[in-house]
């Protein structure tokens, strides 16, 4: 019997695929309703239709082109070799949470994990038996603090709106700089009068949404994104980690829903065959979220002049194509080509370490 918390996206996808290869899968949810409260844009790359094939309807918008701006207001825009997806979040969620279920994963909602102790699962309403233990319950993980793995973790917070304007329905857009300190702020649109716009940073994150949300408020959320750490333990006896709760987030953009689900696919691997959980995960996904937390601490010491001189370096026309035609998920292949082809990124990024 294997126990899943957490029934977001990553953890039905890794109970979907438990389920698949012949294991008896339970997977528990606190809340009542699959898909609440909404903690993410819903901006997923293509690499999506590599791990599972969604429904056309779950597709809010395709986004084509992303533009970044620099502080003081030069920009450089990327036609993207292939669109993200913009999904309805809470739709995503309970369509990923419905296929492990007809697949024969059964499911639990209103079950908010306690503790647990060898083979024995506490929650608020029952104890249940079970060989092993999956945490899929994210950034906070109560799986990971119950079982001594919690440690060493760090955190952004991020605001986030439904908003009413004018927008590029096609167009995502990041500002980097002083309007963010850390991170960046966003604009993706659902439609050319709705879009979710937002801000993550270190500090002070309202004051930073207040300046720069200017636009009618439709609705609001909050939500942690946990910056990646190599050293967590993400397999402790019969426990593993998974997902936002084993930090596997993107570090320069705060996705963790397709390294999430990648690292299911490696958890669903190392149960199977009686192999190391860690090293499955990290030779698939760990050089690329490495490669991407050098990138963050490089920009994390970034002032404004650094992040105009950045935007004119790729801005030109050779950086470009390689940006628009690189791996965004696997991004260490880019960065090297990069590198290779505008050495003046090797010396300005060495020049803040």
């Amino acid at each position: 019997m294997i126990s899943v918390i957490g029934g977001g996206p990553v953890g039905s996808y890794a109970s979907y695929l438990l389920v698949e290869t012949g294991f008896d899968v339970s997977l528990y949810e606190e809340h009542k309703e699959i898909g609440k409260p909404i903690q993410c844009t819903g901006l997923i790359t293509s690499s999506l239709s590599k791990l599972v094939k969604i429904k056309n309807d779950l597709i809010l918008n395709k986004i084509k082109k992303s533009r970044v701006i620099a502080p003081d207001g030069n920009f450089i825009e990327f036609n993207l070799d292939k669109p993200d997806f913009l999904v309805d979040r809470s739709e995503f969620d309970r369509f990923l949470f419905d296929k492990s279920k007809e697949a024969g994963v059964k499911t639990f909602l209103q079950h908010k994990f306690i503790s647990n102790e060898g083979d024995k699962i506490k929650f608020k309403n029952k104890i249940v038996k079970s060989d092993i233990l999956v945490g899929a319950d994210g950034p906070l993980s109560q799986v990971a603090k119950s079982n001594n793995m919690f440690g060493g973790r760090k955190f952004l917070l991020g605001l986030q709106a439904r908003v009413k304007g004018k927008f590029e329905k096609d167009t995502f857009v990041s500002s980097f700089g002083d309007v963010a300190p850390g991170f960046f702020t966003w604009i993706v649109p659902e439609n050319e009068e709705i879009a979710r716009v937002g801000v993550a940073s270190t500090e002070n994150v309202a004051q930073y949404f207040d300046k720069f949300v200017k636009w009618k408020i439709l609705d609001k959320q909050a939500g942690l994104l946990p910056i990646y750490n190599p050293n967590i333990n993400t397999h402790k006896n019969n426990v593993y980690l998974v997902g936002d709760a084993a930090t596997q987030v993107k570090p320069t953009t705060g996705g963790g829903i397709i390294p999430g689900m990648f690292a299911a696919k490696e958890l669903a691997k190392a149960i199977k065959y009686n192999k190391n959980y860690d090293e499955l995960w990290k030779s698939t996904i760990g050089k690329e979220l490495s490669t991407g937390l050098k990138v963050r601490k490089i920009l994390n010491k970034f002032n404004n002049n650094d992040y105009n001189y950045l935007v004119k370096l790729t801005g030109q026309d050779r950086i470009r194509s390689i940006v628009e035609n690189g791996n965004r998920d696997f991004p260490f292949a880019m960065l090297l080509k990069l590198a290779l082809t505008e050495p003046r990124f090797i010396k300005f990024g060495s020049k803040v370490l």
